[in-house]
């Protein structure tokens, strides 16, 4: 889905309100996306790799 211009919105609004499949296509897209990338778990684990190397223990 692809918006260029704010006049293009209401008709592409009106298209995936008449369309139902490919509008629940967007969104089950959209869901995948959220909980495979976005979760807290993929956001968070660099950042807790990085503390991890950082507090390990430096041998001399």
């Amino acid at each position: 889905l692809i918006i260029t211009t704010l006049e293009d919105i209401p008709s592409k609004c009106k298209y995936y309100l008449e369309h139902e499949e490919e509008r629940l296509k967007i969104v089950n897209q959209a869901y995948d996306f959220v909980t495979n990338q976005l979760s807290s778990t993929v956001l968070c684990e660099p950042l807790l790799e990085a503390l991890e190397n950082k507090l390990k223990p430096c041998s001399v």
